[in-house]
């Protein structure tokens, strides 16, 4: 179809003097056009510039040539910046992001993962590639975009993971369209030894927590006691709460967690008696499901919100150096394996789909240390309960 379609002809009856047409057919549509814009300027195909118009008409004829692997990107809507293609790369993400916000729904992708690709579009993808077909990026594209960011100062990791979700879209795009996919630069961040995790004694704990405002104690309590993510401990509902009575620590607290970054959904039983008393107290908001709802605005907590608090608190109990992550969940961890909690079992409480994560740990267990501090058979390896 296609090339042969392309026409110049005079169209004495179009504006004063009469045009110049440059028609096309494609895929069954008429297109007509009597000037050009180029740069911001605005040509017209008057009777003393056919040659302009010839030139455009050899234009769309080599656009709609198939490219090396011999696929037709041709798409009419380019010439007015309204492309509409399925491949067009605003539309093609905006499906692909709806595929992985359905994998949100169903339990398959973690929000928080969901959250970050559409703000990496937001950012970097979608400034760069707007109105470009996903067919038409190669090799030597990618590269220039590349460079372009690690020319803004981006850091090689955080290079890495604007990208390596980019390279899926984009390798989908084209397996779908049975093209060859463009070579990538090499852009991976080179793995470094990784440093063993920073964390804070039981203590320290405390002493944190006796500086965080009593509003907020709560939700900072479980993710202290317990390890849990923030996403994990923001996104509890009302319904993922149950009471129970234990034969041996009596009134417990079991709460179901819908574990981030895709693991498996796990429970946990909360025994701490400031805990239990705290999370007794909640009163159910009437507007949200969440079993945490900030007191400020009514609304469930944001993530940085929940840092900041922690962070103030840490401030406050000296503890300056400390990040407010390893505070809570690098603390919770490390504390259950030096009370000599078995690894398989740290594993569940938190949530790692792999045991090497948790291995990662044992970091602070020396050569002798192993079952210092162990509870005697029969007790609880948990907080609070020796």
């Amino acid at each position: 179809m296609a090339t042969r379609g392309v026409w110049v002809s005079w169209r004495p009856n179009v504006g004063k003097e009469g045009r110049w047409e440059v028609g096309f057919w494609w895929e069954g549509k008429l297109y007509r056009y009597y000037s050009w814009t180029v740069e911001g300027q605005k040509w017209s195909f008057t009777r003393e510039r056919k040659d302009v118009a010839e030139r455009v008409a050899m234009h769309i004829r080599s656009l709609m040539m198939p490219n090396e692997q011999g696929v037709v990107t041709f798409d009419p809507g380019q010439f007015r910046g309204k492309r509409k293609s399925a491949f067009t790369f605003e539309r093609y993400v905006k499906v692909w992001l709806a595929e992985k916000e359905e994998q949100v729904r169903t339990g398959d992708r973690s929000r928080e993962y969901v959250d970050a690709l559409k703000r990496f579009n937001r950012l970097y993808w979608e400034p760069h590639w707007m109105g470009t077909d996903v067919r038409e990026i190669t090799s030597p594209s990618i590269r220039e975009w590349y460079l372009a960011l690690c020319e803004k100062g981006h850091s090689k990791k955080h290079v890495q993971n604007i990208l390596d979700p980019w390279r899926s879209l984009v390798v989908q795009a084209f397996e779908e369209a049975r093209m060859v996919v463009p070579r990538f630069p090499d852009y991976k961040a080179k793995g470094k030894r990784r440093k063993a995790p920073a964390w804070i004694t039981e203590e320290d704990q405390d002493r944190t927590l006796s500086h965080v405002p009593a509003k907020d104690l709560a939700i900072v309590k479980l993710t202290f006691y317990h390890g849990l993510r923030w996403h994990e401990a923001r996104t509890l509902l009302r319904k993922d709460l149950k009471w129970a009575d234990h034969p041996k620590l009596g009134k417990v607290a079991y709460l179901s967690i819908d574990t981030a970054k895709g693991g498996e959904p796990r429970t946990i039983m909360a025994t701490e008696p400031d805990l239990l008393e705290d999370l007794r107290g909640l009163t159910p908001h009437l507007k949200h499901p969440e079993l945490f709802v900030n007191p400020n605005n009514g609304k469930p907590y944001a993530k940085t919100t929940l840092w900041k608090i922690v962070r103030k608190a840490l401030d406050a109990a000296g503890l300056e150096h400390v990040d407010p992550n390893h505070a809570g969940r690098h603390s919770a961890a490390t504390q259950l394996i030096r009370r000599g909690a078995p690894t398989r079992y740290v594993q569940r409480k938190l949530g790692h789909s792999d045991i090497r994560t948790t291995e990662h740990y044992t970091h602070v267990l020396d050569e002798g240390e192993w079952g210092r501090g162990k509870k005697e058979d029969g007790e609880s390896t948990e907080r609070g309960n020796g």
